[in-house]
Order: C-alpha cells, then sequence, then structure tokens
C-alpha cells in the first residue's frame, strides 16, 4: 500500500514538474501583447504603402497588353487596305474637315473592322459609343468626342473604342489624321497613355504609326503608345 503511494506521488510530482517547465519555457518564448501589435501595425504600414504601386503596376501592365492587342488589329486591317487598294491613302477619299469627310474617313475602315456600334461626327457621347472626353497624361482633357463636330467612332466587338480625327486636311489623309483608341471602352481612367492611345498618319510610311513621331512617354502621352510597344 505504501509502495502505491510512494508511486503515486512520484508520477503526481512528475506530471506538475512538466506542466511547470511547459508554462515556464512558453512564457520564455512568447511575444507580449504589445509586441505583437506593433509588428501588424509595421505590416500594415508596408501594406498601405505596397498594395497600391502593385495594384496600379498590374493595371497598367493589363492596358499595355490590350494596347498591343489592339493596334495588332489595326495594323492588319492597314496591311488588307494595302492588300485591297494598293495603299492605305487609297481607302480614303474627300477626307476634308467636315461631317462629311469625318463620316468617309470612319466608313473606310469598316470593312477590315469588327465593329458592334459607330457613332457619326459630332455624335459620339450623345449616342453612346463614348462616355466621356479623355485627358492627357499631364492632365488636360481633349474635347475631341462632342466637341469636334468631325470626330467620329466606332466600338469594336471586343469593348476597344477607336475615334476618327480627319484632321484639316484637303481632300485626302495627311499627318493631321489620327485615331483615339481607348483599350477598354468608356471605363476609366480614360487618359491618355494609360488606356488611351494615339495613332497619326505619316505620308512618308503611307500608314498610321502610333503616337506623333517620337517614342517617349513624358508631357501629354501622345507617344506612349510607341513607347510601350518596345517595352
Amino acid at each position: 500500500m505504501n509502495l502505491n503511494k510512494t508511486a503515486e506521488n512520484l508520477l503526481n510530482n512528475l506530471f506538475i514538474s512538466r506542466l511547470s517547465f511547459s508554462y515556464t519555457y512558453k512564457k520564455i518564448i512568447a511575444f507580449t501583447l504589445a509586441e505583437v501589435l506593433i509588428t501588424l501595425l509595421i505590416i500594415g504600414i508596408v501594406a498601405s504603402l505596397a498594395i497600391p504601386a502593385l495594384i496600379a503596376d498590374t493595371q497598367q501592365a493589363e492596358y499595355i497588353t490590350a494596347w498591343k492587342k489592339a493596334y495588332g488589329i489595326i495594323s492588319q486591317a492597314q496591311l488588307n487596305m494595302i492588300r485591297d487598294y494598293g495603299s492605305v491613302s487609297e481607302v480614303f477619299s474627300n477626307i476634308y474637315y467636315t461631317t462629311e469627310g469625318g463620316n468617309n474617313f470612319m466608313n473606310g475602315w469598316l470593312p477590315y473592322l469588327s465593329v458592334i456600334k459607330k457613332c457619326i461626327p459630332g455624335r459620339i457621347i450623345s449616342d453612346g459609343c463614348q462616355t466621356e472626353n479623355f485627358k492627357t497624361l499631364d492632365g488636360n482633357t481633349i474635347l475631341y468626342y462632342n466637341i469636334q463636330p468631325y470626330t467620329s467612332g466606332i466600338v469594336l466587338n471586343d469593348g476597344t473604342f477607336i475615334g476618327f480625327y480627319p484632321g484639316i486636311c484637303s481632300g485626302s489623309l495627311c499627318s493631321d489624321s489620327n485615331l483615339f483608341i481607348d483599350i477598354n471602352g468608356s471605363k476609366e481612367p480614360n487618359v491618355m497613355g494609360k488606356d488611351v492611345f494615339r495613332m497619326s498618319y505619316l505620308p512618308q510610311k503611307g500608314r498610321f504609326i502610333p503616337g506623333i513621331g517620337g517614342s517617349d512617354c513624358t508631357g501629354a502621352g501622345w507617344n506612349c503608345g510607341a513607347y510601350y510597344l518596345t517595352q
């Protein structure tokens, strides 16, 4: 009986000793509440600084990918024009700085693009091809869509919007003839160099090129399309 009691006491002492050691050990390695809160605060600050930039970079990468796709579609359309007419300029006649000129400019592209909606000159916004004018990269609003009475527009089957500005020309394409490509249609931000890109007709090359002859993405953002094609 005494032996049993002794054995029981030994087991109890051993169990309590282990509990005591475990408790002491946990106290040594544990963080205090203040330390945990400070750590979480630091993580939150770092995340608040890094995540918006990461999201912006990811979104811009998506815009650039969509722009390259749209550029490929327009480039193929120009190749088909050359196949059918010998040159891009031969497709377009009477491209004057008039309502008729704006219509003629748009109509020349229609056989070569998958169009689900078109808007006649001066009615791009009122007819629903776009919801607002775009801004330049440096923050200025460009009123091509509802103020310029000679700009027409179309929406492609993937939602891309293309605005056709005939320029101040004398019956044919000139370097003032422009395309404005909004790769996500009426969705924001509607900013040149972000989701809007410009292509201009270059007589020396006989086709529309991205930008206005440069390859930078600064200032108004006119040349961002050319810049991103090299990235």
